[in-house]
């Protein structure tokens, strides 16, 4: 819980860093700083509502993410856009590090952001939020789920949704691993995916879906996966160990190639040269490569929808490379170009 009580104008202060009027004008605005990205995909379109990098609304979601999500804590069992979290941490609790067989159950939760309802977001602000001119109180609730949603739900896009996911699941996840526990099964959630592992078989799904279906969520039943010994997730391979699929190292390759090729397309020149070292890569090509990436990568699994997913895959796979995967020289250049790309992103 954030331990921080505030009086409404001390919010807007410190948490918001706008005055109120601005705020109000800002939300009543926010059709201006939405704009639609139409991605291409296998069996249609994916449809995003990004919000624009330099617009007052995107200041004010990371202000409200800085100054308040971040600082509440989250379950220990969410892995996903956590900070000093990653990927890795997510898989190591389901390694076999026993005698016998293990096995694997992988769930996804379908239309995640979308499923997250008004009333669900509103009950968890109103727990988050410590004002204590109460009076005053469900104004200023209103005023950040104005700012946190976008035409009646929260946008994959947003700066902020990451963390309201994560706060409201919270008790979810304590439920799961209430039941899980129970039955001596390991759970971890990396946003929307959900893997258990156990010495037993695993027969959970229906009661999952139970626990899902009383906040308004739902199984994307297609993909779900079960196996034994081993499983494969997002090109990772967890076993007896966790090691890297040729598939997720082509994967990575693509992303660095893609993003180099749009760097280089939108390269300075100076004296009709090329300056081909220190490639400046700002946040207009972070946006282009978000554009081209999923009809470029083709069956990959590996989807951004914003800048700050992007970083954060990154950082992860960095993270993954450095702890598992040294002495290999291919390795050890795609670590330095993704270090480049870091620093030019967050400098």
């Amino acid at each position: 819980m954030a331990s921080n009580t505030y009086n409404s104008d001390s919010f807007f202060k410190e948490v918001l860093c706008f005055k109120k009027e601005d705020v109000i004008r800002i939300v009543s605005q926010k059709d201006e700083y939405y704009y639609r990205k139409y991605i291409p995909k296998k069996n249609g379109i994916r449809i995003l509502n990004c919000i624009k990098k330099d617009s007052e609304l995107y200041k004010l979601q990371a202000n409200l993410k800085r100054n308040l999500f971040d600082n509440i804590k989250k379950s220990k069992y969410a892995f996903g856009f956590v900070k000093g979290r990653s990927y890795k941490d997510f898989l190591l609790p389901h390694l076999n590090q026993g005698e016998g067989k293990m096995y694997y159950l992988r769930l996804d939760i379908e239309d995640f952001f979308g499923s997250i309802s008004l009333e669900l977001l509103e009950d968890t602000l109103n727990k988050i939020i410590h004002i204590c001119d109460e009076i005053n109180k469900p104004e200023l609730i209103n005023i950040v789920k104005e700012i946190v949603t976008y035409e009646g739900k929260i946008p994959q896009g947003a700066v902020t949704s990451p963390d309201i996911s994560n706060i409201i699941f919270r008790n979810i996840d304590e439920r799961i691993n209430g039941y899980c526990a129970k039955n001596m099964i390991s759970y971890t959630r990396y946003a929307d995916d959900l893997l258990f592992s156990s010495k037993k078989p695993i027969y959970i799904s229906k009661t999952i879906s139970h626990i899902l279906g009383s906040y308004g969520f739902k199984l994307n039943m297609s993909k779900l996966r079960k196996s034994e010994d081993e499983i494969t997730l997002n090109g990772f391979v967890v076993g007896k160990n966790i090691r890297l699929s040729r598939s997720k190292l082509n994967e990575i390759s693509a992303v660095l190639f893609l993003y180099d090729k749009i760097s280089y397309e939108n390269k300075d020149v100076q004296n009709d040269k090329i300056l081909k070292k220190n490639i400046t890569v700002n946040h207009n090509k972070v946006s282009e490569f978000l554009a081209q990436w999923e009809s470029f990568s083709g069956d990959s699994e590996a989807g951004f929808s914003s800048e700050y997913e992007f970083i954060y895959y990154l950082k992860g796979m960095k993270a993954f490379l450095l702890c598992y995967c040294n002495g290999n020289l291919r390795i050890q250049k795609i670590v330095e170009r993704i270090n480049v790309i870091l620093k030019e992103l967050e400098p």
